[in-house]
């Protein structure tokens, strides 16, 4: 079992192993709670985590972002807008119903799965203006009870399974480097982090579990930068001949 996780190791990458490691031991683990005699020792949980490099997700600027919604038409324009507005998730946006908008309390129901043991759980958020009047105008030309479909093919108004190149085919268009979904996502906290949302705030929005995964969504160093002057001051502007550091004057 080592050998084989050294190899994808070896092979691949850290990350690819650690993420086998992973899903054998949960695999190993089923077999313990339902399986009678299953070895209840998990050999995979003994293998140490391997090294990985930290790869970061590339989140667009706000600039660039609304040049890939100038370029943008009909349902991809409306689900750009509904993405930034939210923060939701992908998955989360192609479960969406007309039934679970509240256009009388400008509110949304979104559902997930990413909360513990896999169950749907759904949580109510505020619309921006925006949002709503671009949900409104989306809803007059839609049929479906999804809110976004797939609109052409065998499968045209039914909700979306994967919707391959959304948005990195608009970012070619719009002449910005390309950036997915959940990119979005981060941004919508860096947005609010950058105009001095509470964390807590933030987290509520994205929906998170633990407050340190909020932590890494928001992109901002704008409230350290006036503690910066501080470390102007230590800056000697002269320097004697001897190499240590003078505040004599004149």
């Amino acid at each position: 079992m080592l050998a084989y996780v050294q190899r994808i190791f070896q092979e691949r990458s850290g990350h690819a192993a650690n993420k086998e490691r992973k899903n054998l031991a949960a695999a190993w683990n089923y077999g313990v709670r339902y399986l009678e005699g299953f070895p209840t020792v998990n050999p995979f949980m003994a293998i140490e985590k391997f090294p990985e490099t930290a790869h970061v997700r590339y989140v667009p600027s706000e600039q660039d972002f609304w040049k890939v919604v100038a370029v943008a038409h009909g349902q991809d324009k409306v689900l750009l807008l509904a993405f930034l507005y939210t923060g939701a998730r992908r998955s989360e946006l192609y479960r969406l119903q007309w039934a679970d908008i509240d256009f009388d309390r400008q509110c949304l129901r979104l559902t997930t799965k990413k909360r513990q043991h896999g169950s749907l759980e759904a949580d109510w958020l505020p619309m921006t203006d925006a949002l709503v009047e671009a949900l409104t105008a989306h809803r007059q030309v839609r049929s479906s009870e999804w809110v976004f479909t797939q609109t052409a093919g065998r499968h045209q108004d039914k909700p979306y399974i994967e919707n391959r190149g959304f948005p990195q085919k608009l970012c070619l268009q719009a002449g910005v480097k390309p950036f997915g979904c959940h990119a979005i996502r981060h941004l919508t906290g860096s947005i609010l982090g950058n105009n001095n949302t509470p964390t807590v705030q933030i987290q509520q929005m994205l929906r998170h579990r633990r407050l340190a995964t909020t932590e890494r969504y928001i992109r901002t160093l704008q409230p350290l930068r006036p503690y910066l002057k501080a470390l102007e001051g230590c800056v000697p502007t002269e320097r004697s001949n001897n190499g240590s550091h003078s505040n004599e004057k004149g």
